[in-house]
Formats: structure tokens, sequence, C-alpha cells
């Protein structure tokens, strides 16, 4: 891993080729890019101006308009969504506490679950562009996924994310599938609700199969000079009254050992890809096994499109799946 000058010791570091051609990557990274730095410093603006108002419930109206109006943008991509789960069902069966969705698919394995986490900045809901990922995802690796949708910031601060996670894996056991079935994977902010989740099972003796996370954000200390923003605004948020140097909030200071088996994809040339060096510096110090694959490109969450580069990755991750491999099996 010369190339990419890493020093981590006890971790398996694989420099990943370019797959996809350098005009498309760069094309795609700038498609992404651009927006994020013209419109980035306008959003922390108008999140900073509506975490200022004192009225409650004309703050809670300022934070709704502007997750409408994420959404409405966003709703571009639902149709790249249908094309990704087309033959799978989708089905969402709890009404109360975090919303989980159920996606699932003709002959997927039963000995294994994943229970995804999705990122959002703590702020933003679920992205149809994503849901289209987690069904490649769940396709390829040919298991079931449940999505744990978590109460989002500054309405809920931590740790009602964490919490709900919690909950949604507390769920999954209490449905027949062991905690050693269960493989979380999480991209961006969702790693480091993640991590913090698995941290709590791990201490109360229910260690997961796995965890997989794409370009994690895990460092929530809204005082790194390392992070853009808009994204120090958001852990504001997500922090509320909580310490970012408590390591019952801030995963990254969390306890390390009796992890299970992580891997972690990222491009090195993300603003985050610090928060994978530093994960998986002090998981593997801790004699956790890590794994980590890194990509020549800049764009945060690379899987989000399916070009090559995504599809290769995707399919590390579900061979990385198919190696968690469970104690017993669920019926």
């Amino acid at each position: 891993m010369a190339a990419l000058a890493l020093d981590l010791p006890g971790v398996e570091v694989t420099a990943m080729p370019r797959a996809t051609s350098f005009v498309r990557r760069a094309l795609l990274d700038l498609g992404v890019a651009l927006p994020w730095r013209v419109g980035g410093r306008l959003v922390a603006h108008e999140l900073t101006r509506a975490a200022a108002i004192a009225d409650p419930a004309e703050r809670r109206d300022r934070y709704r308009s502007l997750r409408e109006r994420f959404v409405a943008a966003d709703a571009k991509h639902i149709a790249l969504m249908n094309v990704a789960i087309a033959g799978l069902s989708v089905e969402r069966p709890v009404a109360r506490g975090p919303a989980m969705s159920w996606i699932d698919g003709p002959g997927f394995r039963r000995d294994m679950i994943l229970l995804y986490v999705p990122g959002g900045s703590f702020v933003v809901p679920r992205s149809p562009h994503f849901t289209a990922m987690i069904g490649r995802i769940a396709r390829e690796a040919g298991a079931k996924v449940m999505i744990c949708d978590y109460r989002l910031a500054p309405e809920f601060p931590c740790p009602a994310a964490v919490d709900d996670v919690e909950t949604a894996a507390e769920l999954l056991i209490a449905r027949g599938h062991a905690s050693e079935n269960i493989v979380l994977v999480a991209e961006s902010t969702g790693c480091g609700i993640a991590l913090a989740a698995a941290q709590r099972l791990v201490a109360r003796g229910r260690q997961p199969a796995g965890l997989a996370f794409l370009s994690p954000w895990i460092d929530v200390d809204p005082g790194r000079g390392d992070i853009h923003p808009v994204a120090r605004q958001c852990a504001r948020l997500y922090l509320g009254s909580a310490s970012p140097r408590d390591p019952a909030v801030n995963p990254m200071l969390g306890v390390m050992r009796g992890l299970p088996r992580i891997a972690i994809h990222a491009n090195a040339g993300d603003p985050m890809f610090a928060d994978a060096e530093a994960l998986a510096r002090r998981a593997a110090a801790a004699g956790v096994s890590v794994e980590l694959r890194a990509w020549p490109g800049r764009m945060h969450v690379l899987e989000r499109h399916d070009d090559p580069d995504a599809r290769r990755s995707v399919a590390e991750l579900a061979a990385f799946i198919d190696r968690c491999q469970p104690y017993r099996t669920v019926a």
C-alpha cells in the first residue's frame, strides 16, 4: 500500500485499482463535489439560522421545511431506486418506534441478515439514491436487509439514533436471529451510529457477526479542523448538549476490544478518509480483524453510483458478508 502511504499495523489494506474510466469518475466526483462546494455554506447558514430560532414550534417548522426541500430535490433518484429494487420485496412491518423496512428477495439466504444504518449527516432522511444502493447490496449478498431509519437530529439528538439501532438489533434477536447472524452495514454518519450501537451490544454480550462500513464518518467532534462547515453544523445538531469527548457519545473514543470483524471501503481522496484510517488503526490495536479497501478517488460513498468501481466494492462487501459465518442457522 505504498502508494497511499498508510501505516496501519494489523490491518489488511488493499489498494483497489480504478475500474471506472478516469473521465467518468472525474465527472461523477465533480457532479457530487460541485453542488456541495457551491451550496454547502448556504446549507450551513440555513441550519445555523434554524438552530437559533427561540420558539420550539417555529424551529421544528423550519427544520421540517428544510427536510421537505431536500426530499423534493432528491426525488429525481426515485426512478433509479425503482430499477435497483425491481423483483425484490420491500415492506415496513413496524409502525412505532424507529422506522424499520425490510428488503427481501427470492432465494435469499436465511443464515445471515443485514441491519442497514443509513447516513444523512444525522439530519436528513434516507435518499432514494441510497435505497437503490441498499437494494444492490442485498441482491449481491443474497441476504435479507432490515433498514433502520432512526430518529433525526436536532429534534432527537444523540443518543436517540443509537438507541434506535440498538432497538432494531434487539428486535431481530427477539425474532429468532442470533446476534452472531447479524451484520451491521452502514454508510457515512450511519457508520458512527452503527459502531456506537455495536459497542453497546458487545458490552452486553451480544456480538454481531461483522461490521461493514462505507466511507465512515465516526468522530463526531465538531471542533475537529478537517470537516466541512455543513458537517460541523450537523455534528453540533446531533450532539445537542452532549460532549463529543464522551466515549458513550463519540464511538471513535469508545471501546473497540471485542468488536466483530470490520470491513471499511472508502476513497483515499475523500475528506473523511481520515476517519477510515483512525478507525482501522484503533480497532486493529484492540485485536479486531480489520479489512480496509481504498480506491483512488475523492467521492464520499463511491457505491452510490452503479459504475464498475461501485459494483466491485459491492461485490467485495458481499464476499465479506459471506465470510462472517454465523454460529447457528435461523429457521
